[in-house]
């Protein structure tokens, strides 16, 4: 009611009829001030009342208007405002309804995630060179999947070095995602590794589509070929 201004005009429905009032006066007055609420003789006038400023609350605005003609114009208004709340208000309610299903899948997905972390894995994967030889003494290193946190056991960096087979294996970690990458090679050229759901038994490596050459899972088995 705030935005109201003098000539505006409002319509009220008193017993399914349409009365529609021009406003004329707006007054900014103390609660115990009761003066422009008055009836006034042979006048039909409507005032109406709120608080203000907004959240404050100390004052009363009163928007005090006077009987005009109902017609055709105000009518097509009403209902053109009327759809307008209509849908504004189906919007609103699909977005309550988003914001709900987007909350319960948050904390669906962290129920997930405490639970995984829970359970121990073992990380497995095979060292080949471009032959499909194994390669040996090849340090790999693990980091949280955002790849900014190296991770560590017993204050030392979770770093595994592939055996005579190519093996390399990170044993008993918490389930979830995690960033493997060759030491040696540049930030960016690892690999997301992890499990994701927990009927999930063994984990296994989630590369882009541009490092999939490189890293390959097929039977539960884990490799990288460079």
């Amino acid at each position: 009611m705030s935005n109201v201004k003098k000539n505006d005009t409002f319509v009220l429905t008193v017993f399914h009829k349409k009365l529609a009032y021009k406003v004329f006066k707006i007054e900014v007055v103390k609660p115990e001030d009761y003066q422009g609420l008055q009836v006034e003789p042979d006048k039909d006038l409507v005032t109406l009342i709120t608080c203000t400023p907004y959240m404050v609350n100390s004052h009363r605005l009163l928007v005090t208007g006077y009987r005009v003609p109902y017609n055709k114009n105000m009518a097509k208004n009403i209902e053109n405002a009327d759809k307008f709340n209509n849908i504004k208000q189906v919007l609103i309610i699909i977005v309550i309804i988003l914001l709900i299903v987007l909350q319960f899948l948050f904390l669906y997905k962290r129920i997930i995630r405490i639970k995984l972390a829970k359970k121990k894995f073992d990380l497995s994967f095979y060292r080949l060179d471009a032959d499909g030889n194994p390669v040996s003494s090849v340090a790999f290193q693990l980091f949280s999947k955002n790849k900014k946190v190296a991770l560590k056991r017993d204050g030392k960096s979770l770093i595994r070095h592939s055996n005579d087979e190519g093996l390399v294996t990170f044993d008993d970690i918490p389930g979830r995602l995690y960033y493997v990458k060759e030491a040696t090679t540049n930030k960016n050229s690892g690999v997301i590794a992890g499990v994701k759901k927990l009927k999930d038994k063994n984990m296994t490596f989630y590369p882009t589509k541009k490092s999939k050459p490189f890293f390959h899972s097929d039977n539960n088995k884990l490799w990288i070929i460079r």
